[in-house]
């Protein structure tokens, strides 16, 4: 249950909700555009929409299969989809855990769902930090990884999607190469191990599962090789069994 973004009804007022912004299909007013990342301006109205959702669902399913559940307070707040600073993520964390569990004692909540690289360590760090002072519960550890990021590009299409090469005459002279981008493992296991390290800092922490909840070989995910060649690896036989099985 990944929980966020801020609601309507709980966006700031003032001048600190309001950004510039270029209107576009999908920015079409404020709140599209990024007041939904801003953080809701009572975090006590938050805590009791935590405590009155979980209340919710354990009265539609169950205690038991509720406490199955994983509960994460928002998706990688080290980046634009958190606009607030660490300390109010933190302390929003601390009500969420507060809603949640006077709801259902059991229930398993956790963070941060942060992404990989420095930045998204330097947020981790502080965000343990934080929980090991107060105490705070913290029965899972989430965290993003991604292989590779590939960008739109405008080269020809051909019926299956952009080709890796055009021009040029029989011998290859003046013939156009896509360069070659490939998914890094390195780069992937790297920014899990830096996680880890972060955690293992803690020995009250040992036995605190840490997940790996998006994993991606390459970003943005709704690319395909009609937007760059190299996504070509995606219509293989190999890539969607594991998703498909992910799925079902």
């Amino acid at each position: 249950m990944e929980l966020g973004f801020t609601p309507r009804a709980m966006v700031p007022e003032g001048p600190d909700a309001e950004l510039p912004f270029t209107r576009s299909p999908s920015q079409y007013g404020p709140y599209e555009a990024y007041q939904w990342s801003l953080p809701p301006r009572d975090f006590g109205k938050w805590q009791e929409l935590m405590f009155q959702l979980a209340r919710h669902c354990v009265e539609r399913y169950g205690a038991e299969e509720v406490g199955t559940w994983y509960w994460e307070l928002w998706n990688e707040p080290d980046i634009a989809y958190w606009r607030g600073t660490v300390a109010q993520y933190c302390d929003l964390y601390d009500h969420t855990v507060e809603g949640l569990t006077r709801a259902l004692p059991s229930i398993k909540v956790g963070g941060p769902a942060v992404t990989g690289g420095e930045r998204a360590v330097t947020f981790m760090e502080a965000f343990l930090a934080h929980c090991d002072a107060r105490g705070t519960r913290l029965d899972f550890i989430t965290f993003h990884t991604k292989g590779s990021a590939f960008g739109r590009r405008y080269d020809p299409l051909s019926d299956d999607g952009a080709v890796l090469a055009w021009g040029g005459d029989a011998k290859g002279t003046g013939r156009v190469d896509v360069p070659r981008q490939s998914p890094s493992r390195k780069k992937m296991l790297t920014e899990i191990r830096a996680h880890l390290r972060a955690a293992a800092k803690y020995p009250k922490l040992r036995n605190v599962p840490c997940i790996v909840d998006e994993c991606d070989p390459c970003v943005p995910a709704h690319f395909s090789r009609y937007d760059n060649a190299n996504f070509g690896f995606r219509n293989t036989s190999y890539y969607p069994i594991p998703r498909g099985r992910g799925w079902r």
